[in-house]
């Protein structure tokens, strides 16, 4: 069994994903009380506007890449059960170079951490070669499921 959803994120963000799922899960397994009721009046001061001029002062000449960070993680996904147990992998549907460049999703899993990358075709392959990276990473690793 496989749940596969799709959302703009101009319409709902991660959090607002996992709440959504959360709650989507309780009623499944008729847990009322679980239902998630989301407090949308702290966006603001957990996230406040800030001032990010002069970020790039002295970078002009050395063609930095900018990477977008995002954490999936401690949201919940996991353990998340619709009525047929928790999930055995849970994954983004990712995109192009086009569609979101130079990212990076953070997923939790059950053996630790998975990170998501899109970035230049050119880019990829110096972090493929890159030993120091591999040190700390596995390219693709294999999924198996036991059942």
């Amino acid at each position: 069994m496989a749940i596969g959803l799709c959302n703009l994120h101009t319409i709902l963000d991660a959090y607002s994903l996992s709440l959504f799922l959360k709650t989507w899960s309780s009623i499944c397994n008729g847990l009322m009380e679980e239902i998630c009721q989301p407090d949308f009046s702290i966006s603001s001061s957990t996230f406040p506007p800030r001032n990010t001029s002069g970020v790039r002062e002295g970078m002009e000449n050395k063609n930095p890449i900018s990477f977008v960070f995002t954490s999936w993680s401690n949201m919940g996904f996991k353990e998340m059960d619709f009525g047929w147990g928790k999930p055995l992998w849970i994954a983004q549907r990712g995109g192009t170079k086009e569609t979101i460049p130079n990212t990076v999703v953070l997923m939790e899993t059950w053996e630790g951490i998975e990170a998501w990358v899109t970035m230049a075709e050119k880019h990829l392959d110096d972090l493929k070669n890159d030993v120091e990276f591999h040190k700390f990473a596995k390219l693709n690793p294999n999924i198996n499921f036991t059942i």
